[in-house]
């Protein structure tokens, strides 16, 4: 990929640098230089994107600009060192969400959300979406309450992300505590895979 950038998108330099205000407010003026690395770097072109999905969300919320705050340094900059580093539209959506929700009032961001997203490819998160939709039949997000119902297969996942390794991606959701597999006593089956549900951790359901 060609890491140089147009006259046109070194311009809009001040676009990131904004993300990066809103992030941060006054702390920005700690960051020194490490602003500067970033104009001719293709990792500008995602924090533009970024930056364009995150003011798109919180203008479809109508989110008063006085409810939100700055994060941390201490979270706020791993979530932009990964963030900068994704190119694909669904996981930039992802990460736009993420920092949404991290300047809000009212909601408690913590840094486990960012390295979790971190190590989360399309797949995951596709897989992770398909759970947390079929696995939980009520969510209060005022009261943060939800029921969890076990109607997730492991072999449905199969055949819904048919011909790409969901194995591997239920593997890593398990591993990152964002899904669990069970079985139902109940069921009897030949195939044991056929007693086998993926539902979504309390975890999994925030993120």
């Amino acid at each position: 990929m060609n890491s140089e950038l147009t006259k046109a998108e070194i311009e809009k330099v001040q676009m990131p640098i904004k993300l990066i205000k809103r992030l941060f407010g006054p702390a920005v003026k700690e960051l020194g230089e490490l602003i500067a690395d970033w104009p001719r770097s293709w990792r500008l072109r995602n924090l533009l994107a970024i930056q364009e999905r995150l003011e798109r969300k919180l203008r479809q919320k109508g989110i008063d600009r006085d409810k939100l705050h700055n994060l941390s340094l201490s979270i706020g900059l791993p979530m932009l060192e990964k963030a900068s580093y994704q190119e694909d539209p669904f996981l930039q959506e992802k990460w736009a969400n993420l920092m949404a929700t991290g300047i809000q009032k009212g909601t408690d961001l913590h840094v486990t959300f960012v390295g979790i997203l971190n190590r989360m490819n399309r797949l995951d998160c596709e897989v992770l979406e398909y759970v947390c939709e079929e696995g939980v039949s009520h969510y209060d997000y005022n009261k943060q309450q939800f029921t969890i119902k076990p109607d997730v297969k492991y072999n449905q996942l199969q055949t819904t992300f048919r011909e790409k390794l969901v194995y591997i991606s239920i593997d890593n959701l398990q591993s990152l505590g964002i899904i669990q597999r069970t079985r139902d006593p109940r069921l009897i089956a030949a195939d044991i895979s056929e007693l086998e549900f993926v539902i979504p951790s309390v975890l999994g359901i925030n993120l």
